[in-house]
């Protein structure tokens, strides 16, 4: 799903090079996005609350807090799950003045689309990727006003065991991923 102006857009939480697989956890119910290969697996709860990431079926995120704290407006009630869209892509991009002529951009995506219940009825927009070798998510909110960014509740949780799991933050990306 390309973005609406009428949106108000965050940066993503989240975009993890997954090295090493980790414990296993317990899967929380929800919606899942899996990579190409099938490997990595993102799960975002129905209530837009939580979200967990596997690897070859062993969590390497365990279930997280998900969520913005918004200035000047009241916090979006607990969100319900009213559609999920979904897109495969697998192109290559060409590349101007480097070694490689070319780049794959090859992920599975889903848009969630929540709306709280309270007499606003706000809606919030998850953008979920699940690369073969990462996964990222992105926060849209649809208000009649502008919404200004306090902080996040997003968090992450690790499984008990921190040596056998490794997630490296992306602060600045290049390529066909740059707009995550």
């Amino acid at each position: 799903m390309r973005p609406n102006p009428a949106l108000n857009r965050f940066g993503w939480g989240m975009n993890a090079l997954l090295i090493a697989p980790a414990v296993t956890g317990a899967s929380a119910v929800g919606e899942v996005v899996s990579s190409p290969d099938g490997r990595i697996s993102i799960r975002i709860e129905t209530d837009a609350g939580h979200f967990s990431v596997s690897r070859n079926g062993e969590t390497v995120v365990a279930r997280s807090p998900l969520g913005l704290e918004l200035d000047g407006v009241a916090e979006m009630g607990a969100p319900a799950l009213e559609k999920r869209e979904d897109l495969k892509v697998d192109r290559t991009i060409p590349l101007e003045a480097t070694r490689t002529a070319s780049a794959a951009d090859r992920y599975h995506s889903a848009t969630f689309i929540f709306r709280e219940p309270t007499r606003a009825a706000r809606r919030l927009f998850i953008d979920v990727r699940a690369y073969d070798d990462d996964v990222a998510f992105l926060y849209q909110i649809e208000d009649s006003v502008p919404v200004h960014l306090r902080g996040e509740k997003t968090a992450f949780t690790f499984p008990d065991d921190p040596g056998r799991s490794r997630l490296h933050r992306r602060t600045r990306e290049r390529g066909p991923r740059a707009e995550f």
